[in-house]
């Protein structure tokens, strides 16, 4: 074989394990994807749309299908109650520390959304079932009220600055205020008081401090 030569390729079967857990997770989502339409069907026909009772049964049917399939590859018995649980669930709001202004009004929006979501689904499940909320409804009805006042805050103008209105100092505050000061004057006259002298500057050398023979002799003083 020469050196420019490449060898020829060959095809490496696959672990089996790998592609029997990659076909489960195809099908878990499957699953999942069709219980999700079911519940939007059954949502959408309960908010007035005629159309969504053809969907409702047809999606049913398909969901059926594809918790058999799962079934099938895996066998169990198709999606868990944690499963269904976790594919129905709502997205809750999120957000970091540190955001922005636009991002924070976002945040309160979905959040406002998802408050007023769960406590209309809770009342309206009772109501289908035409019974009386647990407590007269009043927790699903505080939900929908703290999202409507999250949503409303999410676009509502930022609240002005309050202004400090200036008040008179009282007589005792005066007073008060007036010893202070005099009791700091007086400390601050003690400190400085206190405080040692600098020692004085020597006077500089000069020539002329010097004695030369024109100076006058120790024995010429008493001429």
């Amino acid at each position: 074989m020469e050196d420019d030569e490449k060898p020829p390729l060959r095809v490496v079967a696959g672990n089996p394990n790998a592609r029997a857990d990659k076909a489960a997770r195809a099908a878990k989502e499957a699953a999942e994807r069709a219980i999700v339409r079911v519940a939007v069907s059954i949502l959408r026909l309960m908010a007035g749309a005629d159309w969504a009772r053809y969907e409702v049964l047809n999606d049913m049917a398909e969901a059926i299908l594809a918790e058999q399939k799962l079934s099938e590859i895996t066998g169990a018995h198709g999606l868990s109650s944690s499963d269904v649980k976790e594919a129905l669930e709502l997205p809750h709001a999120d957000i970091d520390a540190d955001v922005s202004e636009r991002q924070w009004r976002e945040f309160r929006r979905e959040r406002g959304l998802e408050r007023i979501i769960q406590g209309s689904l809770r009342l309206a499940a009772h109501r289908l079932l035409d019974e009386e909320p647990h407590f007269g409804g009043r927790y699903s009805e505080r939900l929908v009220d703290e999202g409507i006042e999250e949503y409303t805050k999410a676009f509502a103008p930022p609240e002005p600055a309050k202004r400090v209105r200036f008040q008179k100092p009282t007589k005792e505050q005066r007073a008060a205020d007036k010893a202070a000061r005099k009791a700091l004057t007086a400390s601050l006259t003690d400190k400085l008081k206190a405080q040692p002298k600098a020692p004085a500057r020597k006077k500089r050398w000069s020539p002329m401090d010097s004695r030369s023979y024109l100076d006058p002799k120790p024995e010429d003083e008493g001429k």
